[in-house]
């Protein structure tokens, strides 16, 4: 990413979503993509800018709000993503935009830590951007031609919640990363604890 995602707008007016301050860091996906995104969905930076685009005057912007149950990812299983394109075919449906849909989904919408093994750290100008973008939240869902809320519960993903013992030593030089109470040891290219055993 260099200076911001709001690139591409292809000559047209803009959207009033345009209008927020520092919206430039925050992507909008293409509702007609989201199908086609694997499960789980991947983080902002890991989309191919063919999914995303910036909301022109006759575009339709659907906002959807939800609770994260996981702290590395909404929607591990993609049981979100599948009511998130029933909800955004009916809002099509009942409001028949003239432009283009586009869809604010957090996790795709700002730059995010990794999930899974592989995955490269945020950088520091994807921290800016998320924390720019993390700042209008309140306004992605105000100036939004509709906003989606989603209050689901999810199915539990095998080993969630489960306390390991591991030796101390396998943690050093290990990324973590402090999340809320909890401390994270973050993805890396291969991470094997030979000796963990679940607590009691």
């Amino acid at each position: 990413m260099s200076g911001s995602w709001a690139s591409g707008s292809h000559g047209r007016s803009g959207h009033p979503m345009l209008s927020i301050p520092d919206v430039e860091h925050v992507r909008f996906v293409r509702a007609s993509a989201l199908r086609k995104l694997p499960i789980p969905w991947p983080r902002c930076q890991d989309l191919d800018a063919w999914c995303c685009d910036v909301p022109g005057k006759d575009d339709f912007v659907l906002s959807v709000s939800h609770i994260w149950s996981y702290a590395a990812h909404p929607d591990p299983l993609g049981e979100k993503a599948r009511l998130i394109h029933e909800l955004v075919e009916q809002a099509l449906a009942q409001h028949k935009p003239l432009g283009q849909a586009l869809v604010f989904f957090d996790f795709l919408g700002v730059p995010q830590q990794p999930f899974a093994n592989g995955q490269r750290a945020r950088t520091q100008e994807e921290d800016e951007s998320f924390a720019a973008g993390l700042s209008i939240l309140p306004q992605l869902y105000l100036m939004a031609d509709a906003t989606i809320h989603i209050d689901v519960e999810l199915s539990d993903v095998g080993g969630d919640g489960e306390l390991y013992s591991i030796p101390l030593v396998a943690l050093v030089g290990a990324p973590l990363n402090e999340s809320g109470p909890r401390i994270q040891v973050m993805p890396q290219e291969v991470v094997v604890f030979k000796t963990a055993v679940p607590f009691d």
